[in-house]
């Protein structure tokens, strides 16, 4: 069980503080990224790519004794109709077998931090969450959002799942981060088990209560 590394806002200090607050929950951490376009196109390296952007934050979850998973995404993680936004400012296509060949470059990762997400096909779940605040004609509520996470453990203990991941630990803080008029990323803003400002959230004990549990018994990786 674990997160991934998203923080509510662009500052290294209250992203590390998060990973410190969610590690006391997780036996786990994902690392959820598209392959960098733009650096592959211009000639970059991936095993540089790795080393600067990549390996720190493995290296930081390692010492902290967590289970290291990667998600390699190749195409637009916010629109799953789309390519990937850098790739087609670039003028390519994931359809372009030239650039199918450069995206397998980053698994250079899986090599680089030795221990990877497991290859069978037990079932696991990486998921973005559940709002905890009303969107348009989303109607929820931090109640809703914490049934769903009970919810949730329940269907992946009957599907005997080895392993969970909510992407968003915190909120996001929109006006922090100078968005686009036309960005998607206000839907998830609110998914986050603490609050952009890193307080507990109802769903917070709801996971709680599931990481508790003896390993054996929620049937968790």
């Amino acid at each position: 069980m674990g997160f991934s590394a998203i923080p509510p806002r662009n500052d290294q200090a209250v992203a590390i503080q998060a990973i410190d607050i969610w590690s006391r929950r997780a036996d786990a951490a994902i690392i959820s990224l598209e392959p960098p376009w733009a650096e592959l196109l211009a000639g970059t390296d991936p095993a540089t790519l790795v080393r600067v952007v990549q390996l720190p934050l493995a290296t930081y979850y390692r010492s902290k004794g967590h289970e290291l998973w990667i998600y390699l995404d190749p195409g637009n993680g916010l629109n799953r109709a789309g390519e990937s936004d850098p790739l087609a400012a670039a003028g390519h296509s994931l359809t372009e077998p030239a650039v199918q060949m450069l995206g397998t470059a980053p698994m250079v990762f899986s090599r680089a931090s030795r221990r990877t997400s497991p290859t069978s096909r037990s079932s696991r779940s990486s998921e973005g969450g559940w709002t905890s605040l009303s969107l348009g004609a989303i109607v929820s509520s931090q109640d809703a959002q914490r049934r769903y996470i009970v919810r949730h453990m329940e269907l992946l203990d009957r599907a005997s799942a080895i392993g969970v991941f909510q992407l968003t630990f915190t909120d996001l803080d929109l006006p922090a981060l100078s968005l686009p008029a036309d960005s998607i990323l206000p839907l998830f803003a609110y998914n986050g088990l603490v609050d952009a400002n890193l307080q507990p959230k109802p769903a917070l004990s709801a996971w709680d209560e599931a990481f508790g549990r003896p390993l054996a018994s929620r049937a968790l990786y």
